[in-house]
């Protein structure tokens, strides 16, 4: 039985601080990782390194981040034949702000409100699932 995973998915850049910056200063972190995010992404990628058979669709710009997602879905063993790239659409973006006295997280997000329409064509290629 195969898994489909239908919905949001971003690229997220971590930064951990030592305290929490104060406004209209640089401040430096030491620890920094980068992933794919997003509810349904994550769903897919774990479900594909536990070994299932999933399928992820999700609307993306075939951007470097919209790519990095992508080759880590590959990494997991999730097939993402049928994601939808399109240049009216952005690959959404989060930076995560991880204060490490207090675990408290901050998250700024780059995304689009309203997602663009599916043109005819991309549709047509999602009916190959059915």
């Amino acid at each position: 039985m195969a898994i489909l995973s239908i919905g949001f998915a971003c690229f997220d850049q971590f930064f951990f601080l030592n305290e929490w910056p104060q406004e209209n200063t640089k401040n430096f972190c030491h620890d920094f990782i980068e992933s794919g995010g997003g509810p349904a992404a994550n769903a897919a990628w774990l479900l594909g390194l536990w070994g299932e058979e999933v399928y992820y669709i999700g609307h993306l710009h075939q951007d470097l981040y919209g790519q990095r997602i992508i080759d880590e879905f590959a990494e997991a063993g999730v097939d993402t034949s049928q994601v939808v790239f399109s240049d009216d659409m952005i690959t959404p973006l989060a930076s995560v702000l991880v204060n490490r006295l207090t675990g408290s997280r901050t998250i700024i997000t780059r995304k689009m409100q309203t997602p663009p329409s599916l043109t005819y064509d991309q549709k047509l290629k999602l009916d190959d699932l059915a």
